[in-house]
């Protein structure tokens, strides 16, 4: 069965109309006060996670890494995503692969995800997105969310996400945690700051309640 999904997925990427702009890239580098993915505490320590994006038209690639301040700031995680964007009706959709390795662990050293996502645009755009794992993870993962402005001028935002996990990197099944962020937008040159406060509800036994904090900065090149 993913065989079969892969290859559906990489007939979509073959299909894209040919490429009429230039690459572009962005480099970006988030600091935060713990590492919360998908409601499971991955790190109590700061963690630096460096990132850099080629975009070509629909499609893009974003190499993802994190250290952890706690292990030696060794590189606990390096991530590779392939995206291709489009428009469905009046909506945005993507589909997309992700390659996860963790270079520092003793077990489970990879594992693959495909997903797929849309968004409806608006003053309040909603978005409903799908992760199935079928490497070591073996599950699905979806999380609707929300993105709310609470002033242009500012960039201020707040984003509202609900999960649900069926069996992905656990036993159970069942929403997993309500996840609450507050951000907002510094300008600086051509590069972009934008600090931010988080708070991971549990809606399951499985998960905690996280609070944390950190910062994100992008520069084009």
């Amino acid at each position: 069965m993913s065989d079969a999904i892969c290859t559906l997925l990489l007939c979509l990427f073959a299909t894209a109309p040919a490429w009429s702009d230039p690459m572009a890239a962005e480099g970006s580098v988030s600091a935060s006060s713990k590492y919360i993915w998908r409601g499971f505490n991955l790190s109590d320590h700061t963690v630096w996670q460096p990132s850099l994006t080629f975009t070509k038209d629909e499609l893009s690639l974003d190499v993802w890494s994190s250290f952890d301040a706690g292990d030696a700031n060794r590189c606990t995680e390096l991530d590779y995503t392939l995206t291709r964007s489009f428009d469905l009706g009046p909506n945005e959709a993507t589909v997309g692969l992700i390659y996860y390795t963790f270079p520092s662990a003793d077990t489970a050293r990879s594992s693959k995800e495909i997903f797929a996502g849309l968004t409806r645009p608006g003053r309040i755009p909603v978005s409903l997105t799908a992760y199935y794992d079928y490497d070591e993870g073996d599950g699905l993962y979806a999380e609707m969310g929300a993105s709310i402005p609470v002033s242009h001028r500012d960039g201020e935002t707040i984003a509202i996400a609900i999960g649900y996990n069926l069996h992905q990197w656990r036993e159970d099944t069942g929403l997993s945690h309500a996840l609450l962020t507050y951000s907002r937008l510094v300008p600086a040159g051509e590069a972009t700051l934008r600090p931010e406060v988080a708070l991971s509800a549990p809606l399951s036994d499985d998960f905690g309640t996280e609070l944390y904090f950190g910062a994100n900065t992008s520069i084009p090149f």
